[in-house]
């Protein structure tokens, strides 16, 4: 029988009389907290047991407790979708189902009954495999000279392929065998370009034109892959990992990535003033590299030129050295290797030696509080009383460790060793150690270097090299109790740079490094967003999405916006925003209407035509800016000079200029053949508007934070400060309000104005919330002019997201771009 409401009300009553008198209340009726928690610790110890309980009961399937990277779909149903150390578990759980049809929990494939031309087909395929997977161990110089890759088997019918590759073994029968049992071999093109690695001639076909990094298998199930630059480049991982990466990159774990597909080459001579003259002509003169940059072991990051002079990218030089051989390794974005390697070719002096190492150097780059104790984990050292090999164990566990320490050891086969983490050393002192590695060398080994930067050293790495399925046998024989004697060992080369950890090894054995690497725990693997991320969080231009003044930079840029652009175009019109409708400059409505330039990208060529055509309407009016208050007098037509160019003299006629320009190089359908804008240092010489519609725009890499809530998106557009304007509002402004619409009334006390098109300086390339910073942030490009002409205590901007008419303030600071 339920209570009445008299008792309900007594019940009531007892209740606040009971917590009333309790002693964790004081007279004023203030909480004390540890009284409280001393009342209430018997509920809180029951609820935690309680949870705990729940979290760890027999309800729990084996599948649901594996972490998330690891978890898969038909974990459920299929007991091979789970780690070989739960499958027994869930074999039992799985039997003991009564919704499981067969009870096993072990997925087989149905059998089909297979037809005669079927079994033909698979003949004659396990016989063209057969023969190809010979080639590929055995016949070395067939894959040197790229004979295998001239065979045109698109047209070809089995048999037929059969007979050809057939052919090419019987008149190469001569050649010397690869000296390890799965074809790993030493790709390089001495003074001339590496032919493209074959790989897994199962998969000849799906290589034709953009080759396979080492780990691309593995990848594939793992990751969405792009194709870019002559590789297939992991994007990102399939899972959703921005907040988890986000805690690898700064608290807990590490993220790393397979960076084989930035390229390598390597300059050799036993005069090192040969080589430095190399690398200054690279730098087009602006940056000498001397002793300074090329000790024994030095580490540098340089902006590089083409032959034009153009601005190209960032490169990274690593200085090498072993008895009179003098080394530099440089590291660089697929994008530019081309025109960098024929470069070179072309200056150099023939004592040099250039090695094209696209395919016989792979890397990786870890980064995260354990990112040197991982590398420790799975990397030892082949010979435990050298010097290095022991400053390599000492630093194990050490996380603060400077930038530009470098490494050279000879290490063991990864699969094999015991995957134990090095105990810290508590007697070692980081500074002294540190000091002793810098001024006695003593982590450098010329041994080591030689068989790293020669291409017989790197050949000779790959003797007794196992393949998956004789390290299984071996493991079988051993039983645990006698350790395996791991013969192969290969040179690596471990610096660290920009708080990241960069480990070069030869091609071949990037993968034995890769596997166990990824089964620490708290280590996630990253794809090309997951750098973009890191970069950005740290307030750094990422290469080439951040870099538009570089003719790659520029070109990415235009792709995405083309990819903004049709994904918009497949919307119907009634789920697409029009931006040519958009009101933005109350007093430039008369004109036009709509987003400044291109809203689909930064529009750098519509910025440096507006710059240009808007100096020389100041120069006409005697170098006063528009006055936006003053209505514009507008004449019925433009004027025009002799050759037929428009003369500006008026507002209507910046526009209007613009507008033709832009409109007749669309109609051509074809790229700029230049790059609009132009990195320019602050404290160079005093920087003018573009002179001409072809003269570059001078800009400055900035980083942006709001002031006041508000999200930065890629593509905004950036504002000078109104002179007036300022002075006038900046005390009163609300950078939170929209512009009012044209019939509303604006209140002068509240409104941030969107600003005058004359005031447009520049874009933001990168902007989102700082997961590191905690606040709103971006980075992008200004006009050079602009940051020299402001004060260091006033570098304020306006910043309004594509789309939108609602301008907020923001700080910008200037950022070193290597």
């Amino acid at each position: 029988m339920a209570p009445s409401y008299k008792q309900q009300q007594k019940k009531k009553a007892r209740y606040i009389r009971s917590e009333t008198n309790d002693k964790s209340l004081n007279k004023g009726s203030i909480l004390n907290v540890s009284e409280f928690l001393n009342s209430r610790s018997f509920e809180i110890n029951e609820l935690t047991k309680a949870q705990l309980n729940a979290k760890f009961s027999s309800s729990t399937r084996a599948f649901q407790s594996l972490p998330r990277k690891l978890r898969r779909r038909t974990a459920s149903h299929n007991v091979k979708r789970i780690p070989k150390r739960l499958r027994k578990r869930a074999l039992r759980e799985m039997q003991s189902n009564t919704n499981d049809n067969e009870g096993t929990g072990v997925v087989k494939k149905k059998k089909l009954p297979i037809k005669g031309k079927q079994i033909y087909q698979l003949k004659m395929r396990k016989n063209l495999l057969t023969l190809l997977t010979a080639m590929n161990q055995e016949q070395r110089k067939i894959i040197d000279n790229n004979q295998v890759a001239k065979l045109n088997f698109k047209n070809l019918k089995i048999r037929t392929r059969i007979k050809e590759i057939s052919k090419v073994l019987q008149n190469n029968k001569n050649l010397m065998k690869v000296n390890n049992e799965i074809g790993s071999f030493d790709n390089t093109g001495l003074n001339k370009y590496a032919a493209p690695p074959v790989g897994k001639m199962k998969y000849y076909k799906r290589q034709r034109e953009f080759a396979w990094l080492s780990t691309h298998v593995w990848h594939a199930k793992r990751a969405h892959m792009i194709k870019q630059h002559g590789f297939q480049i992991p994007l990102a991982p399939t899972q959703k990992i921005y907040k988890l990466a986000h805690r690898n990159f700064h608290y807990k774990g590490g993220m790393v990535w397979d960076k084989s597909y930035f390229n390598a080459l390597i300059l050799s001579s036993d005069n090192q003033s040969q080589i430095v003259e190399v690398l200054e002509t690279l730098t087009g003169g602006k940056t000498k590299l001397g002793k300074r940059y090329l000790q024994n072991g030095g580490i540098v990051t340089k902006l590089i030129y083409g032959s034009d002079g153009k601005l190209l990218g960032p490169v990274e030089i690593i200085s090498l050295h072993y008895k009179t051989k003098f080394n530099a390794v440089l590291r660089l974005h697929p994008s530019i290797y081309q025109p960098v390697f024929d470069h070179i070719l072309a200056v150099k002096p023939e004592s040099v030696l250039l090695q094209d190492n696209r395919y016989s150097i792979g890397s990786l780059e870890i980064t995260g509080p354990n990112a040197l104790k991982s590398l420790t984990t799975v990397l030892k050292p082949f010979h435990t009383k050298n010097s290095e090999a022991e400053a390599w164990l000492k630093l194990a566990n050490e996380v603060n460790v400077p930038d530009g320490i470098i490494f050279t050891v000879q290490m063991k086969d990864p699969r094999l060793v015991n995957r134990k983490k090095v105990p810290k050393d508590r007697s070692v002192d980081l500074n002294d150690l540190l000091i002793e590695m810098k001024t006695n060398k003593t982590t450098l080994n010329e041994a080591t270097i030689e068989k790293f930067v020669t291409p017989e050293g790197r050949e000779e790495s790959y003797r007794d090299q196992l393949s998956l399925k004789s390290i299984g046998k071996l493991k079988t024989q051993a039983q645990g109790s006698t350790p395996i004697n791991n013969i192969a060992n290969f040179p690596v080369i471990v610096y660290k740079t920009n708080n990241i950890w960069k480990l070069l090894a030869p091609w071949y054995w990037i993968l034995p490094i890769w596997q166990p690497l990824n089964h620490i725990a708290h280590l996630n693997f990253g794809g090309v967003i997951q750098e973009r991320q890191l970069c950005f969080e740290k307030s750094q231009l990422n290469y080439p999405k951040d870099y538009h003044f570089t003719r790659v930079g520029y070109q990415e840029n235009e792709m995405n916006g083309a990819l903004t652009l049709d994904k918009w175009n497949r919307k119907p019109k009634s789920k697409r925003f029009n931006y040519e409708r958009l009101k933005l400059n109350i007093s430039e409505k008369k004109h036009f209407r709509g987003e400044l330039g291109d809203w689909s990208k930064c529009d750098w060529r519509y910025l440096q035509l507006l710059r240009y055509a808007f100096a020389q309407l100041a120069a006409v009016n005697g170098g006063e800016k528009i006055n936006e208050r003053k209505p514009p007098v507008v004449t019925r037509t433009s004027n025009w000079d002799q050759l037929f160019n428009r003369e500006i003299s008026q507002q209507h006629d910046v526009y209007s200029f613009v507008n033709d320009i832009v409109q007749f190089e669309k109609s051509k359908k074809e790229p700029l053949d230049f790059v609009p804008i132009e990195l320019t240092s602050v404290t160079q010489h005093q920087v003018s508007p573009p002179a001409n519609v072809d003269s570059p725009l001078q800009v400055t890499a900035v980083k942006f934070t709001l002031i006041g809530n508000g999200t930065l998106k890629p593509n905004a557009r950036v504002y000078s400060l109104p002179d007036p304007t300022l002075q006038a509002k900046k005390p009163t402004w609300n950078p939170h309000q929209r512009q009012p619409l044209l019939g509303e009334e604006e209140d002068d006390k509240t409104q941030i104005p969107v600003p005058h098109s004359q005031y447009l300086i520049g874009f933001v390339t990168s902007g989102n919330f700082n997961l590191l910073a905690g606040e709103n942030t971006g980075v992008g490009l200004i006009a050079t002019e602009f940051v020299q002409s402001v004060e260091n205590n006033n570098k304020t901007v306006l910043v309004r997201n594509v789309g939108t008419d609602v301008v907020r303030m923001a700080k910008f600071e200037v950022v070193n771009v290597v």
